[in-house]
């Protein structure tokens, strides 16, 4: 029988202004082929966003502010930035790592290195709504 491989869908949350201002995070167990799982992860990232463990942006991407009257770091991370790394997944290592020393001891489960991941926007908007928008399909290595 095959091990069940640890992956996890990953969704950012953006006011379409440019400003990734919340992350959430879901990790699952499946078996089959790496195909296999990315449908299954693609299908549920359409509504696991809605039950997903929201993360705060990690403190090496937020944005500083500067006025005249000092500066102040914001918990918000620029989107264009983020994706001049070529992948938005490091913004989402913390929370990995955090979920992973979350699973039960007696699991003996552990994130591989490169674990299977499917990224999905969010766009907010100013009445709270929170829905998936996306336009292209990236594969990250």
């Amino acid at each position: 029988m095959n091990q069940p491989e640890v992956m996890f869908n990953l969704w950012y949350v953006h006011g379409g202004d440019g400003v990734i201002y919340s992350l959430r995070v879901r990790a699952y167990l499946a078996t089959g082929t790496e195909e296999e799982n990315l449908a299954f992860l693609r299908k549920l990232a359409m509504t696991d966003y809605l039950i997903a463990r929201p993360f705060t942006i990690p403190e090496a991407f937020r944005v500083t502010l500067k006025s005249a009257t000092g500066s102040r770091r914001l918990a918000v991370a620029d989107l264009n930035a983020v994706q001049l790394l070529g992948s938005p997944i490091a913004l989402f290592e913390e929370a990995i790592k955090q979920m992973e020393r979350d699973f039960p001891a007696q699991s003996k489960l552990r994130v591989p290195d490169s674990p299977l991941v499917c990224v999905t926007p969010l766009l907010g908007d100013d009445k709270g709504n929170i829905t998936p928008a996306f336009t292209t399909t990236h594969r990250y290595t």
